[in-house]
This record gives C-alpha cells, sequence and structure tokens, in this order.
C-alpha cells in the first residue's frame, strides 16, 4: 500500500465510473484486542494472521485492477475496527466529510482519516458535531443521488451531510438495528442493486422501482452473510464475499463479472469487501 503523497485528483466523480484510488487499513495486532467481540461490534474474533492473508488478497485484486491504494496514518495502536475504512467519512470532489461515530468503541476514529487526508493534500470540509454521520450509510445511487441510511446515522446528520454533498440526498430508516446502509442495500449497476427488502421502507422500495432499477432482493440470512456488501470496480465487474453464493449467481446472470474473495475472518466486524476501502477517485 501507498504511503502519504499529495493527490492530484480525489472524490466520486461518477457513481459508476472506474474506481480509481482507495483508502485501507491492515489488521493485524489491534485484533488481538477482541477478547469480548460484543464490546467491538464483533461477531467473534478473528484470526488475525488469516484475517491479514484475506485483506492481502484484496489489496492484490485492487492493485491488479489498476486501482491506487493509499494506507490510513497511524501514530499509535489503531482500534480494531479501523479496517472499516468505509465508516470514516466520505471523500468528495470538495474534500472530506468526517465520521462523528454513534457507538462509543469507534468514537474518535475518524481522526485517522482527519490526519491521513491532511498528508494526502485533501482538505477537510465537513464535520459534524452534535449529530452522527457514519460512512457505510452513504449509497450512490446515481450521479445525482444517493441515499443516507438511518440507525447508526441519525436524521441530523441527515440534515447535515446534504450540507456537503452535491446530490440529491434521500434518508432511509431501515429495520436492521446497528447495522450501517450498505449492509441492507447497495447498487451493483446504473439500474441493477442488491436490497434486503424486508429491512427497507416501502417508500424506498417505490421509489427504486419508479426509477426502474431491478432489485436482487436478497433474504435475512443472505444479509447476515453480507451479500450487500458489494464493492463495484468498473465496467459490471464486482468483489464480493464468496460465501454469498446465491448472491453470485444472480449477479452473474444479470451478467456481472464477479470476483469471489475469501473475507471469512475480515467479516467477524460485520463488514465485507465495500466496508473495508474508502473510495478516495472514482471517475
Amino acid at each position: 500500500m501507498k504511503g502519504p503523497t499529495k493527490l492530484k485528483e480525489y472524490g466520486a466523480k461518477k457513481a459508476f465510473g472506474k474506481l480509481r484510488s482507495v483508502l485501507m487499513h491492515r489488521p493485524y495486532h489491534e485484533l488481538e484486542l477482541v477478547g469480548d467481540p460484543d464490546k467491538w461490534g464483533f461477531a467473534s474474533k478473528p484470526n488475525k494472521d488469516i484475517a491479514a492473508k484475506e485483506f492481502d488478497n484484496l489489496v492484490d485484486i485492487l492493485k491488479e485492477n489498476k486501482v491506487d491504494v493509499y494506507k490510513v496514518q497511524t501514530d499509535r495502536a489503531p482500534p480494531p475496527n479501523l479496517y472499516y475504512t468505509r465508516d470514516l467519512g466520505l471523500c468528495t470532489s470538495n474534500g472530506i466529510v468526517l465520521a462523528n461515530f454513534y457507538a462509543n468503541y469507534r468514537q474518535g476514529e475518524e481522526l485517522y482519516l482527519q490526519i491521513t487526508a491532511q498528508e494526502l493534500g485533501i482538505p477537510v470540509f465537513g464535520k459534524l458535531r452534535d449529530t452522527y454521520f457514519e460512512g457505510g450509510d452513504f449509497v450512490q445511487i446515481s450521479d445525482s443521488t444517493a441515499a443516507l441510511g438511518l440507525q447508526r446515522s441519525s436524521y441530523g446528520g441527515y440534515e447535515d451531510v446534504s450540507e456537503f454533498v452535491d446530490v440529491d440526498l434521500l434518508p432511509v430508516p431501515h429495520s436492521e438495528k446497528f447495522a450501517h446502509l450498505d449492509v441492507v442495500f447497495n447498487m451493483v449497476g446504473p439500474k441493477l442493486c442488491v436490497a434486503c427488502t424486508k429491512a427497507l421502507p416501502a417508500e424506498f422500495i417505490d421509489f427504486l422501482k419508479q426509477e426502474k432499477i431491478d432489485i436482487i432482493d436478497i433474504t435475512v440470512a443472505q444479509q447476515k452473510e453480507l451479500s450487500s456488501d458489494v464493492l463495484m470496480l468498473k465496467g459490471g465487474r464486482a468483489i464480493i464475499s464468496d460465501e454469498c453464493t446465491k448472491t453470485i449467481r444472480e449477479l452473474e446472470k444479470r451478467g456481472a463479472d464477479v470476483i469471489p474473495i475469501p473475507l471469512h475472518e475480515l467479516k467477524k466486524g460485520k463488514g465485507g469487501p465495500g466496508c473495508l476501502t474508502l473510495p478516495l477517485l472514482r471517475k
């Protein structure tokens, strides 16, 4: 992974453009802190050595697809959840919008993004104080529209983030407690999404249908596998956990170029390939 350098370009220029660069953090020793998984929001304690190999494999695939991978700058022992960099905030064409975490065990992680953004030459122009926003709740639907999940992010956070982004932002309260929107709903093409419709409000489902977006409707069991947490590269190419076999078949039926990867240990923190990457540039 690349260290500090000044980036000339940043931000999500296109919802489904080519992913050019991401921010990631390689977990290792900090996973030993997960003695009590509930304390850190984990399903169970990961094996740090296998988790690191899974992470390195994902980085290799990104590099093979010409995605630059930059590392989070850490000046002290990082917390166990830091490898879910997507949650740290949002990189727009104007700069970084920092998260303000709801869960006390993640509060302060956004400071790692603030430090890294400074090293990369990306301005921080959005900070939340008394409201909550976590990057995993932000899902871009098109070049002009995005959704913000309201479980860990608050309605006040939605109002604040709406002022920092150049798209129409839809508030989406969902029923999957303590989960981000991207593990309930995700776009995998201009007119294709993966969604656990049982967890989403009827108004939002109606919106998707009005927009003529095809829905791969996953069960609650598939949602627990993180079937909607898909990382899109370019041209319908999708990275997904290899355990999501039913969703992989449905994506392939619709013409997606699917790259299944092993994520058994990394997923114990309740996130998939999308959660592991904070897009810095997509165009």
